[in-house]
């Protein structure tokens, strides 16, 4: 009897989490096809799935908000019957492409956190975000046209307003604060190697380097690397491009001392955790990591938003050329829990209000090995 082809309707490949991960290994090993929206080469070849034949309906959407549409579209359009046997849809998209396609089953994932948690624990389903290389594409044209407001972005700094000085400034005083701070809730810190996580154009690195022997910073935009480099004061740091959805340039137990400020936020949650996760690898034995992930936005400002949601607006934003910034916020549950995972104690966590959000700032050693 000839063996029946099956093939496997997935939403989109956009990043790996755990329904990718699960429909990659069903199909490793039923011998089946997958048929997608769109996919993102660069996250699977990450996965050890290469042997998977993926199909793709179309390019990757820039636009996020547009995601829905364009896979709804994709797959009520596709006829694969007749080159199939039997047909299995995962996810909330791909069943547009049930009609036509039977013998059929639909595996179905957990429904998404967006339909039915509480803001502030949830990334917003408009939000789902975009894979590493889009991001990084978006944060080079920022340095590229805006550089030091992308990374502050008050209202009235906007289009190259920033004063240099004023700018590098506001990074004395943050890292003049925090490094009190950490004086006090941890006195065992040695001050010889620190990270600083999406450094920019150096604002936090420099004065980094008035605590520290050598200081490191890491970004996703070459052209926040190379201003970084023209802006450089202490001659004990040095600035570094890593592109990837790890740290793997570093080696285990190098740095005694991470930070990372307003970045995390600008990835969805996959990235968020394995950089955490890559965190806790690369810090030393009772090494210490601070670092900052808004967890949901002010009520104020989710009344603003629905308010704006009941009036009709162009949609013509949704079009716009620039770089896109994106922000993610994770409820500190998650956070807290995947530190633990990791082996990082935390010392302390608060969270305030920062602006239209709510920022929690999360200081934790790696436990002793």
């Amino acid at each position: 009897m000839k063996p029946k082809k099956i093939v496997i309707f997935h939403d989109y490949f956009r990043v790996i989490g755990g329904a990718e991960k699960l429909v990659l290994t069903m199909a490793k090993h039923l011998g089946a096809d997958v048929i997608t929206a769109q996919v993102n080469p660069e996250c699977i070849k990450y996965t050890g799935f290469d042997g998977v034949k993926i199909i793709s309906l179309g390019g990757i959407s820039k636009f996020a908000q547009l995601l829905p549409s364009a896979c709804m579209k994709r797959f009520s359009r596709c006829d694969f019957s007749s080159k199939y046997d039997f047909f299995i849809f995962s996810g909330s998209f791909s069943i547009y492409a049930a009609k036509k396609h039977k013998p059929n089953m639909w595996y179905c994932h957990t429904p998404l956190k967006g339909l039915y948690e509480e803001p502030r624990n949830n990334i917003p389903v408009d939000r789902m975000g975009m894979n590493l290389k889009e991001v990084g594409e978006n944060w080079n044209e920022f340095g590229e046209v805006d550089p030091l407001w992308s990374i502050l972005t008050h209202k009235d700094k906007k289009n190259n307003l920033w004063k240099k000085k004023e700018f590098f400034e506001t990074g004395d005083i943050l890292i003049q604060s925090t490094m009190q701070e950490v004086k006090s809730l941890y006195p065992d810190l040695v001050y010889e190697n620190a990270l600083d996580f999406g450094c920019g154009v150096g604002r936090l690195t420099n004065p980094l380097g008035n605590y520290f022997g050598k200081v490191t910073g890491v970004d996703i935009a070459p052209s926040m690397i190379q201003l970084a480099k023209q802006y450089q004061k202490n001659t004990n740091c040095t600035f570094v491009l890593n592109t990837k959805p790890d740290l793997s340039l570093f080696g285990d137990c190098q740095f005694d001392f991470i930070c990372s400020f307003i970045t995390l936020q600008h990835m969805s949650l996959m990235y968020q955790l394995e950089y955490l996760k890559e965190f806790a690898r690369i810090l030393k034995p009772k090494g210490l990591m601070v670092f900052n992930i808004p967890n949901g936005l002010t009520p104020k400002t989710e009344r603003k938003i629905k308010e704006a949601q009941a009036i009709w607006q162009p949609r013509k934003h949704y079009f716009n050329k620039g770089p896109i910034m994106e922000m993610h916020y994770t409820g500190e549950k998650t956070i807290v829990e995947h530190l633990k995972e990791s082996g990082i104690e935390l010392i302390q966590y608060n969270c305030s209000a920062r602006g239209p959000i709510i920022s929690c700032k999360y200081i934790g050693f790696k436990k002793h090995e």
